[in-house]
């Protein structure tokens, strides 16, 4: 399987410190020294404990930035996706505008809500204010980067009403991002936060009555909106 033809996608959850590479649905794990053949088409993965989003203003940024200058060397053609709410990713633009010139480019951005005190209860110190965020989508979006903000992370009786959402669509679409996407509400780990939900049948109850409005606000915001890149 060549590496030209394999899509590559950057993840980094709102939970963890590092960030995760990957294609597929099972692939080959491999570090910082090469890439490695999938066991299936579509299939290779890479991961790291660096990352946009590592300890500190520039913790794994050296190891970001190698693997996309690779992926520009090697003229990847597949699609790329990025996940990650550092706005480190802003220092990569050049190499990934040279990217979506020869193939699909796309960033997602979690942003949990627009404000900052709410934002610092749900996520772990160190990330940047949800304010930061937006304008990383806003640049990104403005030099023609495919760009989405990603909901997340939703906790029940939180942030998952129509009082929370609202100005998170509303300042996604102000920002340009060409869609807003849903993560369902859930208990995340590691927060140390206490939520009375209730029984797991109030809990899918939630889910049901977040998913449909979250569908209905997007669509009234115009989401999703015609993507961008030219790859």
């Amino acid at each position: 399987m060549s590496l030209l033809t394999t899509s590559v996608s950057l993840a980094l959850p709102w939970c963890c410190r590092g960030w995760f590479l990957g294609t597929g649905r099972a692939g080959a794990r491999m570090d910082h020294a090469g890439y490695a053949n999938g066991t299936k088409a579509g299939c290779a993965s890479w991961g790291t404990n660096a990352g946009y989003a590592g300890r500190g203003p520039d913790a794994g940024y050296a190891s970001t930035h190698s693997l996309l200058r690779r992926l520009v060397l090697a003229q990847h053609q597949a699609p790329v996706s990025i996940t990650t709410p550092s706005t480190l990713i802003l220092r990569d633009l050049d190499l990934l505008l040279d990217l979506d010139r020869h193939t699909s480019v796309t960033v997602r951005v979690p942003i949990p809500t627009v404000s900052p005190e709410l934002a610092r209860w749900l996520e772990p110190p160190g990330l940047p204010a949800p304010w930061a965020r937006l304008e990383t989508v806003r640049t990104l979006a403005a030099h023609g980067i495919a760009t989405a903000v990603v909901a997340s992370p939703i906790l029940p009786q939180v942030n998952d009403d129509e009082d929370a959402i609202r100005p998170l669509l509303a300042a996604a679409r102000a920002a340009g991002a060409y869609d807003v996407l849903p993560a369902l509400p859930a208990l995340p780990a590691n927060t140390g936060k206490i939520v009375e939900i209730g029984s797991s049948r109030d809990s899918r109850q939630r889910r049901k009555r977040f998913a449909a409005l979250f569908s209905r606000l997007r669509l009234a915001y115009g989401f999703p909106q015609v993507r961008p890149g030219r790859g």
